[in-house]
């Protein structure tokens, strides 16, 4: 059976190890986006060196990119992958791990594809060397179809009121008034006050109680 048989998505991205490499088969972002997010649930910065993994971790990076995980138990646990892969009931990508390393596994009907971040691409999982291997855990990734309610109001926007416009004022301004008259007393009057309206008077005054 050819390639397409399987939904498997070609691994691609800088990072070479086996955790990013699975994620990156199911849901076909880079193994480099994988390390980033994988970092991100660390609290470590994006650029830190990821080469191992737990599968929590997966789980979580998983959820981020909007897939929801169930983890298997018996009998799956502790049994070769070649009996898993026998006994697997239901379509769909499972993530099982094997003593130090992760492997992707797709259920279609009667076929079983495998991949990591070895073959990069899907291959059938009868020509898989790990099929003695012990399964130490078994995780079920299933796109989550529940859209999430978006933070964003998308009902149509209401119009906005029409604006009103002020009314201009007529004649000059009170800030242009008072620099008139302010002007016009600093060309008419003498520095010392000494002409007769009130305000040369009163000023005349404050400095006389000021000497």
């Amino acid at each position: 059976m050819s390639k397409q048989s399987s939904t498997i998505k070609e691994v691609q991205g800088g990072n070479v190890f086996c955790g990013p490499a699975v994620i990156s088969g199911i849901t076909g972002a880079s193994t480099d986006k994988v390390a980033e997010l994988i970092n991100r649930y660390r609290g470590r910065p994006w650029y830190a060196e990821v080469k191992g993994a737990y599968s929590h971790e997966l789980i979580s990076v998983l959820d981020t990119l909007g897939y929801d995980s169930v983890k298997y138990g018996n009998p799956y646990i502790n049994s070769s992958l070649f009996f898993c892969l026998t006994i697997l009931k239901k379509n769909g990508f499972y993530i099982a791990t094997l003593p130090n390393h992760f492997v992707l596994i797709e259920k279609t009907d009667s076929d079983r594809f495998f991949c990591d971040n070895r073959t990069k691409t899907p291959m059938r999982a009868e020509g898989s060397a790990r099929l003695s291997q012990r399964v130490i855990e078994l995780i079920y990734a299933e796109k989550r179809e529940k859209r999430v309610e978006s933070i964003v109001d998308d009902s149509p926007a209401l119009p906005l009121p029409p604006k009103v416009e002020q009314p201009k004022p007529i004649g000059p301004s009170k800030l242009e008034i008072a620099q008139r008259l302010l002007k016009q007393y600093a060309e008419n009057h003498s520095i010392n006050f000494t002409c007769n309206c009130s305000t040369c008077v009163e000023a005349r005054l404050f400095l006389g109680e000021m000497k």
